[in-house]
């Protein structure tokens, strides 16, 4: 026989063209020998039906399944009978589909071990027929519940989760509302409360200079000078805590059109010329004259007012540097000082309402600039940052803005 394969002109011969008559006449042990041992060994459940759906051969490891101790337990009884009662009927209509395709796999069925207890099964069935004798079916059982258990228990924990999102979007709907209502009541008190002081400071700003005119007692003039600074003081609070709230509650509308940034520049140089000259300050422009941005101009120019408010402060006797370049169709601004500089550990509170990194030196500070500054640039799209290397090492705020 061997000499007789290697005279094949086919070195591929491919065995599963032979049929079982010529395959067993090949086979130097009787096929029905063989089969049972494949059977036995398979590391799967594997049983034979007959043509009803009686067992006619198991293997070890379909006993273990079906926890019986013998094959006495279940050879020549149907398969039927191992099954729930919603799933026989099923079977025979499952057997007749695989007896046409020849195979059909994934067919799920609920199993009654030899104790009763039910186990979720995936079954495999193949059809085995030979001339002139009645067919066969091989099926193959594996356990599949622990598979189902834990899908129940995903399905089990997905149906939790989606309830308590559920319920949690319901409480955060609910607190949004309320803090929504919180922020409304709170703009209405900051408009009535700057209006209830401005109202009475109006005046007092204004008959403020004629008094000062007719004092000329150096301590009466000593007291005059503390009392205007604070009225100054509480009136820039007002107006400050005033726009912060407008800006907040975005009743604010913005005029964005194409603004030059150079030009912006000099309009607040050109204002705060005389300041920063008594603040010894020389300013550094380095402001290309091509890059121009979509801003509300008034807005852009309250950003750098107060930026160079700052430095007039913590800067003096140094230089204020105003510099501008176009990165990823964004302009990156930066104004930076010689001054003061600010502690690494109050850089992240710097755009905090009402925040003072000193208190001892920001004492006629309302300590809302840089909070203005930072809702009016996020209005405009961009973001705001404060760099320093420290005390006495100055400071540089930066910002973006669209370009045009």
């Amino acid at each position: 026989m061997v000499e007789e394969m290697a005279s094949n002109d086919s070195p591929d011969e491919d065995f599963s063209l032979f049929s079982a008559a010529d395959l067993a006449d090949r086979l130097p042990i009787p096929f029905e020998e063989l089969f049972r041992t494949i059977v036995e060994l398979s590391p799967d459940p594997v049983g034979v039906l007959d043509d009803k759906g009686n067992f006619l051969l198991v293997n070890g490891m379909a006993l273990r399944l079906h926890g019986l101790s013998g094959p006495q337990e279940i050879l020549g009884k149907n398969l039927r009978k191992f099954l729930l009662l919603q799933d026989r009927d099923r079977l025979n209509s499952d057997l007749q589909d695989a007896l046409q395709a020849g195979h059909l796999r994934g067919l799920e069925y609920t199993l009654l071990k030899g104790d009763g207890n039910p186990i979720c099964v995936d079954l495999s069935v193949s059809v085995i027929s030979g001339s002139g004798r009645p067919h066969v079916f091989v099926v193959v059982l594996n356990d599949v519940s622990k598979v189902k258990s834990m899908e129940r228990e995903l399905r089990d924990y997905a149906t939790t989760l989606e309830e308590l999102v559920a319920e949690r979007t319901g409480q955060l709907e609910v607190e949004k509302n309320r803090v929504q209502e919180l922020l409304e009541l709170k703009t209405q008190f900051v408009n009535q409360l700057s209006h209830d002081l401005r109202t009475p400071l109006t005046p007092i700003i204004t008959m403020l200079p004629m008094l000062g005119e007719r004092l000329h007692d150096e301590k009466e003039r000593k007291w005059f000078n503390l009392i205007s600074r604070n009225v100054n003081y509480i009136n820039n609070l007002a107006q400050s805590t005033l726009a912060l709230a407008r800006l907040d509650s975005n009743t604010v509308s913005f005029d964005l059109k194409e603004v030059s940034l150079r030009k912006v520049v000099d309009i607040v140089l050109d204002n705060n010329k005389t300041s920063l000259e008594n603040a010894s300050i020389k300013p550094v422009k380095e402001v290309p004259g091509d890059i121009s941005v979509m801003a509300d101009e008034l807005r852009l120019l309250e950003v750098l007012n107060n930026l160079v408010s700052n430095a007039i402060k913590y800067a003096p006797g140094g230089t204020l540097s105003f510099s501008a370049r176009a990165d990823s169709g964004m302009a990156v601004v930066s104004v930076a000082d010689t001054g003061a500089g600010i502690a690494k550990e109050n850089l992240p509170g710097l755009f905090t309402e009402f925040y003072k990194a000193d208190p001892s030196r920001h004492e006629m500070s309302s300590g809302l600039g840089l909070a203005i500054c930072r809702r009016i640039v996020e209005r405009h799209g961009g973001r705001i940052w404060v760099e320093s290397g420290g005390l006495g090492k100055g400071t540089r705020v930066s910002f973006t803005l669209p370009l045009a």
